[in-house]
């Protein structure tokens, strides 16, 4: 048991580091050039709002080979500081499990102007249990890049033992709890060395932050196992 729950809150480490959701309704835009023309005035930081008592209340789920395996059913987020320095606005985010005594580390936002750096606080046995390592000398891992359309990509986390590649997808319409937006959805595409493969997607909508998450995570646990996060966004304040 002590086991699984330092699994999941890995798992949800990643999400917290990004934060979360599940949606309900999905209509993708499939024209590109609309996409890009909705956005065109648009910058990173307007989908990664960090002011100062800003809060997102996610509900959250999680999975062991598609079966329930919930060990967090809710999780807090909020920006507790923010600070204005020469080429960027950093923040500390904080965040909090109501009905777990684990409590994971603060996470900083790095806001520049064409792209948003969070810091990560990864467990590394995530990773090892796939044969990688985590190349500690690097601390951030962009999670927004200019421009905001189809089809742009970059470089993830950097470690031995596979490879990370994350790009935006599309826009789509999502419903959650709080409500209907419409989100820009990334994925971080993470191929391993020893062939196995991860997909995590996140969605941001515009003057919110992140609406929804998507996580895996494929872990040895006596035999090969994926884990899984879904949430879902209940509640935010400006």
């Amino acid at each position: 048991m002590k086991t699984k729950n330092i699994i999941f809150s890995t798992l949800i480490l990643l999400s917290s580091i990004l934060s979360s959701c599940l949606s309900n309704s999905l209509v993708l835009e499939q024209n590109t050039s609309k996409y890009n023309s909705l956005n065109k005035d648009k910058t990173v930081n307007d989908f990664y709002p960090i002011n100062t008592g800003r809060t997102w209340t996610y509900s959250l789920k999680q999975y062991q080979d598609e079966q329930p395996n919930t060990k967090f059913n809710e999780m807090t987020v909020s920006i507790v500081n923010n600070t204005k320095e020469q080429g960027f606005d950093s923040a500390v985010m904080k965040r909090f499990y109501p009905n777990s005594s684990i409590q994971p580390n603060q996470t900083l936002a790095k806001i520049f102007s064409d792209h948003i750096e969070l810091s990560r606080y990864v467990q590394q046995s995530i990773f090892e249990s796939l044969g990688a390592k985590i190349n500690k000398s690097i601390d951030y891992i962009d999670i927004l890049n200019s421009p905001l359309e189809s089809g742009t990509s970059w470089e993830g986390r950097s470690f031995k033992g596979g490879t990370e590649k994350i790009e935006i997808i599309g826009q789509e319409n999502v419903t959650v709890e709080a409500g209907t937006f419409k989100a820009i959805k990334t994925r971080h595409h993470l191929v391993y060395d020893n062939g196995k493969e991860d997909n995590l997607y996140y969605w941001y909508a515009d003057g919110i932050g992140m609406v929804k998450l998507h996580e895996e995570i494929t872990m040895y646990i006596k035999q090969w196992v994926k884990m899984k996060s879904d949430g879902e966004l209940k509640s935010y304040s400006k």
